[in-house]
């Protein structure tokens, strides 16, 4: 899908990711989470913080990703460089993910238990 974005911001989710070419010279400043970025002709990858501002220096591709979390970033960024379809990726992801464990609640009774 083709997305020609007219206005300077654009909100991604964790995990979404938005493709710009020939970008050089365009400022990307996260607000609310952390995205991953690489350029096209560079090696280097880069985790950009809200509040902090990365400047596109490489004229090819550039792709911004939002990141919640290091293990999502791990497996997107494992099926990008795999050209995997990254919506596939989803399923994997939730199975991955630690489940909330959920405390039993007593009634406090003042009884003074030994450790097992």
């Amino acid at each position: 899908m083709r997305l020609k974005v007219s206005s300077s911001k654009v909100v991604l989710e964790p995990g979404q990711i938005l493709t710009i070419d020939d970008a050089r010279g365009v400022h990307i400043r996260p607000v609310g989470a952390k995205v991953w970025v690489t350029e096209e002709g560079d090696c280097s990858d880069f985790v950009v913080n809200p509040g902090e501002e990365f400047v596109v220096s490489c004229k090819g591709r550039t792709v911004v990703q939002a990141i919640a979390e290091g293990r999502r970033a791990a497996y997107a960024v494992d099926a990008y460089l795999r050209g995997n379809d990254l919506s596939a990726i989803r399923t994997r992801q939730t199975l991955a993910e630690p489940q909330p464990e959920f405390l039993s609640i007593v009634p406090f009774t003042g009884e003074v238990k030994e450790p097992r």
